[in-house]
């Protein structure tokens, strides 16, 4: 169906080789990233991140909402799309690889369901660009040429 998309899997197999033998190598890597990884967990954005956001401004708590679940419908729809395999498992059902390269296996890589597009990336990525625009735009510096200066709202 899609001619390149095993290239993909290959480049996105060598990043993850990359970041668990290069970048995170040493104790204590493993339980950043897990933790990360929970804090974007998309169940959060309606669990945690829309009560906090709409107990702080009722007009914040519904953006919040409505990007976490707009975000959320797309990511389903572009997993039954795409239907992208997870890592883990794709190493040892393809056959451009001789043998299955040691990737590190945790609690999170067990899900099952499609992996890309990731929902914890798109989810995530909806609601606190939300949280971020808001403080940014409420709380941050009235500084034209500082960091938090203003620029485009797309929300």
């Amino acid at each position: 169906m899609w001619p390149h998309i095993d290239q993909l899997y290959v480049s996105g197999l060598d990043v993850i080789l990359f970041l668990q033998n290069v970048v995170f190598r040493g104790s204590g890597w493993a339980q950043s990233m897990l933790l990360l990884s929970r804090l974007g967990d998309p169940k959060n954005a309606f669990v945690i991140y829309f009560p906090v956001a709409y107990s702080i401004n009722k007009s914040l708590g519904r953006r919040v909402i409505w990007a976490a679940v707009i975000a959320e419908w797309l990511n389903t729809i572009l997993k039954w799309l795409l239907h992208g395999d997870r890592p883990y498992w794709w190493i040892n059902e393809t056959s451009l690889l001789p043998s299955p390269p040691p990737l590190k296996q945790f609690s999170l890589t067990c899900e099952v369901g499609p992996g890309s597009p990731s929902g914890h990336s798109m989810v995530t990525a909806a609601v606190w660009y939300v949280l971020l625009d808001h403080f940014v735009r409420n709380f941050g510096s009235k500084s034209k040429t500082g960091f938090f200066s203003d620029g485009p709202s797309f929300v």
